[in-house]
């Protein structure tokens, strides 16, 4: 009679870890599918954008853009911008003036 429960008790155990061991194995096996998966859709989203942004095709690859449209700077437009130049100049160079020098030592 010992024997016997001895046995089962064994087969008991055995069982435990062969259904642990089939989790485990699952629980890869779902790890791998997913990671798969995963790189699959990151390619073929990639691949898409990059065929999009260079590859243009239809009705949006052919577009002709008008003479009209261009930006022009005018003469009035540099001279904003050059004198915005050297009121930057001269503001820096008041502030460095009016700024207070001090010496610091580091001691380490």
């Amino acid at each position: 009679m010992f024997v016997l429960s001895f046995k089962y008790s064994m087969q008991v155990k055995m069982n435990k870890e062969n259904k642990s061991k089939k989790v485990i194995k699952i629980i890869a096996i779902i790890l791998v599918i997913l990671i798969i998966l995963g790189i699959a859709l990151t390619e073929g989203i990639g691949n898409y954008f990059v065929n999009y942004a260079i590859a243009r095709s239809g009705a949006g690859g052919d577009r002709k853009v008008s003479e009209e449209t261009k930006i022009e700077i005018q003469g009035e437009d540099e001279q904003i911008i050059e004198n915005n130049r050297k009121l930057a100049k001269e503001s820096s160079k008041i502030w460095s003036e009016e700024s207070v020098r001090k010496t610091v030592e580091i001691k380490a």
